[in-house]
């Protein structure tokens, strides 16, 4: 483990770089963080932090399209800086479409990081209606498959082997040797965010005032900021099942309308058009604020003042951006996880059926103190996870 090496994490997807580069410059590595050109922008670094220190290790790169994947690699050619920086690190760190193009440079990836769609979809087939993208995206497929081959290691979560397609495409990978799995991943850079630091920091977020304002204003505010997608991709890997939240709530809301309850969601997803639907049809619609697309520096602040926040209904992922902020608030967790033993696991309540979810809000409301209790012992949980991953990736540099 030598801390002269350079390190470049490229991509930063759900900011799981931008929270990892952190981590790894806090243990006195030298970490820099690339950002490609099709970055979602709530996933710029901005979004995760009340500083600008990021711009003194934080570049940009003129690629990451895949869809124009040929036209992006002749650019490359032609002006070369952009490869020629990337080959003067030492150590590589890779998510999303970026492993393709190192790969057309032969440029090594050390460290393949998944996210999801990089694993499941990029490597065999991404789908356009456009026939011009034809050819770039089967290019580019081949080179991301090539690249995952040829990595030295994929750093997970242990979910990676308990969920089907995440499964099916490592063993179609031949990766399953070479994978490296902890519990949890420093998905989130608690320091900033942890219940007894984040009320300082509320002065800098724009949404604070509002945020303490639905607090003072209902005894029980349900936290659901998982991306709405439920009827757009059914039964595939990024199916939330956010519809069984909502009918949850419903089924429980005879029991907890005393205390003036409101879920706070927002407006992110394929499905928020039928979310909206589904509670005009349950008539909850006056217990449901939607709220606009967020960074998570303001989401955390929301966190901090919800009751409860729920995590998504079918595969059962640990790890992931939604579960993780829950937990680093310390707030009680309603959610599905498909691991054994639930022991071994962070404090939640485990739901994964309408009934099962209702009677779990009902838990919370009533059971307020435990409630925060559960939360608290969730942060513990995972602040010692987090160490052991951040101490499992620095062993292998």
């Amino acid at each position: 483990m030598s801390k002269s090496k350079k390190i470049a994490l490229i991509g930063n997807s759900n900011n799981n770089f931008f929270s990892l580069v952190r981590f790894l410059r806090d243990r006195g590595f030298c970490a820099d963080l690339f950002l490609l050109n099709n970055e979602l922008s709530h996933f710029h670094p901005s979004c995760d932090t009340y500083s600008l220190d990021f711009m003194d290790y934080t570049y940009c790169l003129p690629f990451g399209n895949c869809y124009w994947f040929g036209d992006e690699i002749e650019g490359l050619k032609k002006d070369k800086s952009a490869i020629l920086t990337l080959k003067d690190y030492d150590v590589i760190f890779a998510c999303g479409s970026s492993l393709a193009y190192l790969e057309a440079f032969d440029i090594g990836v050390d460290f393949f990081v998944p996210y999801g769609m990089d694993l499941v979809h990029y490597p065999f087939f991404v789908p356009s209606a456009n026939p011009n993208h034809r050819a770039h995206l089967d290019a580019f497929c081949d080179l991301q498959r090539q690249a995952i081959l040829r990595s030295r290691y994929v750093l997970s979560t242990q979910d990676i082997l308990g969920v089907t397609e995440y499964k099916e495409s490592i063993e179609k990978l031949q990766c399953k040797t070479k994978t490296i799995v902890f519990k949890t991943f420093p998905y989130i850079y608690d320091k900033i965010y942890a219940k007894s630091t984040i009320p300082k920091y509320f002065s800098r977020s724009y949404w604070a005032e509002d945020f303490l304002k639905f607090k003072r204003n209902s005894q029980f505010l349900v936290f659901h900021h998982a991306r709405h997608t439920w009827r757009s991709c059914a039964g595939r890997v990024g199916d939330k099942r956010n519809d069984k939240m909502f009918r949850g709530f419903a089924e429980a809301l005879p029991q907890i309308k005393t205390l003036k309850p409101k879920i706070l969601t927002f407006e992110y997803g394929d499905d928020v058009f039928w979310s909206k639907a589904l509670i005009k049809e349950l008539g909850i619609e006056k217990y449901v604020k939607w709220l606009p697309l967020m960074n998570r520096k303001d989401i955390m602040v929301g966190l901090h003042c919800a009751n409860v926040a729920t995590g998504q209904f079918r595969i059962g992922c640990v790890g992931g951006g939604v579960q993780t902020e829950a937990l680093v608030a310390s707030t009680p967790l309603i959610h599905y996880v498909n691991r054994e033993p639930l022991e071994e696991y962070y404090p939640h309540v485990q739901a994964k059926e309408i009934e099962e979810i209702a009677r779990g809000f009902v838990w919370c409301a009533t059971n307020a103190e435990e409630s925060v209790r559960m939360g608290e012992e969730s942060y513990l949980w995972l602040r010692k996870e987090m160490d052991v991953a951040v101490d499992g990736i620095c062993a292998l540099l």
